[in-house]
């Protein structure tokens, strides 16, 4: 390469950076020839005659705010000693198309991603690598990275940021909610997450998010709203709160739609009805305060059992490689014939 230049150190400079800018094209290049490709399995609404209320056994005693804001690609450890310390990082390039993940309990950085732009399998593959290496894996900013449509079929992940400073994605999570994805909602940045927790150590922390006993605050967080109750007797759904009065309680189900509103009330209740699949509450303090309660979901079963929704299609996946190898074999014998034709 490069032969006919006469001045030997300039060869041998242009040279050395076609060679580092071959490097990362390289890396890039089999990252996105080895994602495996997924099967998504069918998704269906949640079913059953058993309501999970993620909220029936709280302590109003013991909310505490936590926000989850965090640094591109670094955990930031300077707190680490300190009792109740996460481990976060925001993962994702900020490269074209980035999509973005906060990794809640992450164990280390991890650095595959795909910053040109992802595909469904792509981005179902992150998001199994990084619940792998941490204790959730959330779909975050959804103005440039996750689809409302991505929703339906993506699985393997319990939490997802529905407000922060940048977006708000309540109608992602309701397309989630709609095909039968038990998610719960954080927020960060302009939002915070108030967590249901008696301490603050870290696996305290994640079983309140893993089960939903938590909940989602636009406003500020220097005196808090709290939840004083949420609960379940029978089909009837009762939610209070610590302000004096409520502006406006709306009970959201299937497809986002809105059940039922009640305005002015220190009380807000809701009879769930058979057909509805899941409701989640969003209760309007006031001009400047919201709360995003977590979804009411049915199940056939007392516990919830998530079912799996996508996994690894090996026999296509395979012949995807085969061809990508084949490819690579042609290519390599074409530029060396075509070298030895030249010589």
């Amino acid at each position: 390469m490069f032969k006919k230049i006469q001045n030997r150190p300039i060869r041998i400079l242009l040279n050395t950076i076609v060679i580092l800018a071959a490097l990362p094209v390289t890396y890039w290049l089999f990252i996105y020839l080895l994602t495996p490709r997924y099967q998504f399995l069918e998704s269906k609404p949640f079913y059953g005659k058993y309501l999970y209320n993620p909220y029936q056994n709280m302590d109003s005693s013991h909310w505490k705010a936590y926000n989850f804001q965090c640094q591109n690609m670094r955990i930031d450890k300077k707190n680490s000693k300190q009792e109740g310390y996460i481990p976060v990082y925001e993962h994702g390039y900020r490269f074209f198309r980035k999509t973005r993940q906060l990794c809640i309990g992450a164990e280390n950085v991890q650095w595959m991603d795909f910053p040109f732009g992802q595909s469904l399998d792509m981005k179902q593959h992150t998001l199994n690598i990084l619940q792998q290496h941490g204790r959730f894996a959330v779909p975050a900013s959804y103005q440039s990275g996750y689809k409302i449509s991505n929703m339906h079929y993506l699985g393997g992940y319990r939490l997802l940021e529905v407000g922060s400073a940048h977006s708000t994605s309540f109608e992602h999570w309701d397309a989630a909610l709609s095909t039968g994805h038990r998610v719960y909602g954080i927020g960060n940045g302009s939002f915070f997450t108030m967590i249901n927790t008696e301490g603050v150590v870290a696996d305290s922390v994640y079983t309140a998010l893993d089960r939903g006993c938590a909940y989602t605050v636009e406003g500020t967080s220097d005196e808090p709203c709290l939840l004083t109750r949420c609960e379940l007797v029978g089909d009837t759904l009762s939610v209070e709160t610590s302000a004096p009065l409520i502006q406006k309680a709306e009970f959201i189900g299937q497809e986002g739609k809105v059940l039922k509103q009640m305005d002015q009330c220190q009380q807000a209740w809701y009879v769930i009805q058979p057909s509805d699949t899941y409701v989640r509450v969003k209760l309007t303090i006031d001009e400047t305060t919201c709360l995003y309660l977590n979804p009411i979901t049915r199940h056939s079963t007392a516990e919830p059992v998530d079912p799996p929704t996508a996994e690894i299609n090996w026999p296509l996946t395979i012949i995807f490689y085969v061809v990508y190898v084949l490819t690579i074999i042609l290519c390599i014998r074409r530029v060396a014939r075509k070298k030895s034709s030249s010589s």
